[in-house]
């Protein structure tokens, strides 16, 4: 009878120690599934590239963290970057913004560009119809193609573009013949059918 006993007890304990290690490798195995789960979780910027005007603004934002992001610009002059991730565009150019996080670091490269800038009259043509219809054009702008250079005109520089188009100016204005000029017109003349325009050349 007693070794009846002793036999249950030493088959109870052989049991009991062969199940212990299964349960701590099941506990072991979670804790596995929980880590990879954390590291799992990917921080990422949401661009790696972008274009914008001068004076305009970009928002970037990272996911997957709930860490401190540290912002910077390579060049301030081209862009600039808030403690928001706010992108501003500074002048033509491009700049890489860089977000630190921890020991990570995330780069989008942003290309700035000049805003496209806009003509009232996008020809000697336009402006010439416009001024023919009897349009006051003062203080408005115009792009054309100068297909003369007179320097010593009765109208000091004049730049020819067209048989009645005369832009006019006192101070040399450095173009040449087959160059495209945007100015801005201060005074319009009619003189012997013929228009005498004074202008602000636009850079």
């Amino acid at each position: 009878m007693k070794k009846g006993i002793v036999f249950v007890v030493c088959l109870f304990l052989a049991l009991t120690m062969v199940s212990y290690p299964q349960n701590v490798s099941a506990a072991n195995n979670n804790n596995l599934v929980v880590h990879t789960q954390e590291k799992g979780a990917k921080v990422k910027l949401s661009k790696n590239k972008a274009t914008i005007k001068v004076g305009k603004t970009l928002k970037l934002k990272v996911s997957g963290t709930s860490k401190t992001v540290y912002w910077s610009s390579s060049d301030n002059k081209v862009a600039v970057v808030d403690s928001e991730g706010k992108v501003k565009g500074k002048s033509a150019g491009t700049a890489k913004i860089t977000a630190v996080v921890g020991d990570k670091e995330l780069v989008c490269n942003v290309t700035v560009k000049n805003e496209k800038k806009s003509y009232d009259y996008k020809s000697a043509t336009e402006l010439e119809e416009a001024l023919n219809s009897g349009k006051d054009c003062t203080g408005q702008t115009v792009k054309f193609k100068v297909d003369k250079v007179v320097p010593d005109s009765a109208f000091g520089y004049n730049l020819w573009a067209g048989e009645h188009l005369n832009f006019c100016s006192i101070e040399n204005p450095h173009a040449s013949k087959g160059e495209t000029v945007a100015v801005k017109i201060t005074t319009v003349e009619n003189v012997l059918g013929s228009w005498i325009i004074y202008y602000e050349k636009i850079k």
